[in-house]
């Protein structure tokens, strides 16, 4: 199963899984976020591992900033372009997990609180 990262009115296929996207005059690559094995979904022991593919998934799609900055403000130019990648980043590390660890991170405003 593939969850693809994208600005939400574009689709794209397993086929095409890299788009090139221009929004507020930024221009960003987007990459299908591939799931993730059973064996590394954070269970609350593999903390580690975990970090590591997240670490490793968003740092090549360029997507890591926000895992080490602080969120921009609302009157950023890219803010809204910020807080979609956010909301992606956000639902994508959520299917990551078993089950029983999402409750814990649900409402969690920003993926570096993560």
């Amino acid at each position: 199963m593939v969850s693809e990262l994208m600005p939400m009115g574009q689709e794209a296929s397993a086929s095409n899984s890299v788009m090139t996207t221009i929004v507020g005059g930024r221009d960003k690559i987007m990459y299908a976020l591939l799931s993730i094995p059973e064996c590394l979904k954070f269970n609350g022991t593999n903390l580690y591992q975990w970090e590591k593919f997240v670490e490793l998934t968003l740092l090549g799609r360029g997507l890591s900033e926000h895992l080490i900055n602080d969120p921009i403000g609302m009157n950023d130019s890219n803010y809204k372009l910020w807080k979609s990648e956010q909301a992606f980043i956000h639902s994508w590390l959520l299917g990551t997990m078993i089950v029983e660890m999402c409750d814990n991170f649900l409402y969690m405003t920003t993926v570096k609180e993560l």
